[in-house]
């Protein structure tokens, strides 16, 4: 017997066998991801773009981002635009223009998500200033929303209103982006005006007041809030309470102190001197981990056994920092320099998704991405 030319067929034999296996595994598959937001600047957009780097060296994906402006005939051109690059898959932050960007990713056969937001059949129509069905919500090519702060923006409203009464505020006036684009702050604002009540009847939350994205239109919203209430000694900053809201109030050297929504490199400093008693924003590891779990399982023809039709909204957390421990602990989960330590690690990803797991499920996913900031903390211990 010739056991030299025996041993180099079983070697040949199982390399292809190899080479066939690694050919039939779904999760080869390579994909291009389109995503989409106004800017790629503050922490939303860098905290994206470093999860999707972190993602590209562990997964068969790239991805590619498109700047768009807040009004539909915009965001129907960064989707057109994406489309034309070539993309598989379209990550929206918004569910502008939502119908039509459906409609265009279905006719390209794209597959199309909303990542910060979560979805329903009905939306808000910029344009006619009213509610409007959303067509293609049924398409399998549209993956669905995201329920941002576990599903629960209240309980927001009730941890800030707890800050503000252990800081012995009383005259709180409450800032926010408009309610058709930011719906959970007319919940958080609330839920914060009925906690407060709760805790001390004498103090004052003032009519909520709200401005689109501009610092300008920021700066004349705190005017017009010192001006009717001089007395003012807190403010629930709920529109960007850091990049916007914080530095009007410096402006006019007012010394009301800030609940906020949102978070940069100066929370640290504001939370030690007193300027600001409250912080958080969206886990975007988490937002990400779960919108690209969806596109690619999609994308392989993967799903999940156990999503039902009706759950167009995947679920994730919205950290808070009341302390300056609370700082160190969202500088090492939140946003690590190091993502394999962070919310969310390619493993744990991996064993989320139907192309790696076959017995992965979408609570399971879920259950990942809504993890508090506690619960990573102790998962990394």
């Amino acid at each position: 017997m010739n056991f030299r030319k025996t041993s180099l067929l079983v070697l040949t034999s199982a390399v292809m066998a190899v080479g066939l296996a690694a050919c039939n595994d779904s999760s080869t598959e390579k994909m291009t991801v389109g995503v989409i937001l106004y800017n790629y600047t503050d922490i939303q957009g860098k905290t994206i773009k470093s999860y999707c780097s972190y993602l590209e060296k562990n997964f068969p994906v790239k991805f590619v981002y498109e700047s768009v402006g807040s009004d539909d005939a915009q965001h129907i051109t960064g989707v057109e635009d994406l489309i034309t690059q070539g993309v598989n898959a379209i990550i929206s932050g918004y569910d502008t223009a939502l119908s039509k960007s459906i409609k265009a990713a279905e006719a390209a056969k794209v597959y199309y998500m909303v990542a910060l937001g979560d979805v329903s059949a009905t939306t808000w129509n910029t344009a006619t200033n009213a509610m409007e069905a959303v067509d293609g919500v049924d398409s399998k090519y549209f993956l669905g929303g995201t329920k941002q702060m576990n599903g629960n923006p209240a309980a927001i409203g009730d941890a800030y209103a707890t800050a503000a009464h252990a800081a012995g505020l009383k005259k709180i006036g409450a800032i926010s982006f408009p309610t058709f684009v930011f719906a959970d702050g007319q919940t958080i604002y609330n839920e914060f005006k009925t906690k407060m009540a709760s805790l001390d009847a004498s103090a004052e939350v003032y009519d909520l007041q709200t401005f689109m994205f501009t610092q300008e239109l920021c700066n004349a919203e705190v005017t017009t809030l010192l001006t009717n209430h001089p007395d003012c000694d807190g403010v629930l900053g709920l529109g960007s309470g850091l990049d916007y809201i914080y530095p009007a109030l410096r402006d006019h050297n007012s010394s009301a102190k800030v609940m906020a929504l949102g978070y940069n490199d100066s929370v640290e400093s504001l939370m030690s001197s007193g300027a600001i008693l409250t912080a958080g924003t969206n886990n975007y590891t988490q937002i990400m981990a779960s919108c690209f779990a969806r596109v690619y399982d999609a994308f392989v023809g993967k799903s999940y056994a156990d999503r039902k039709s009706t759950d167009l909204n995947a679920v994730v957390d919205y950290p808070t920092i009341a302390s300056r421990a609370d700082v160190a602990d969202f500088k090492k989960y939140i946003v690590p320099e190091d993502y394999s330590t962070g919310s969310v690690t390619a493993k744990e990803l991996q064993n989320a998704m139907v192309a790696y797991n076959a017995n992965a499920t979408w609570s399971g996913l879920n259950t990942l991405t809504s993890r508090t900031m506690a619960q990573i903390k102790a998962a990394r211990a």
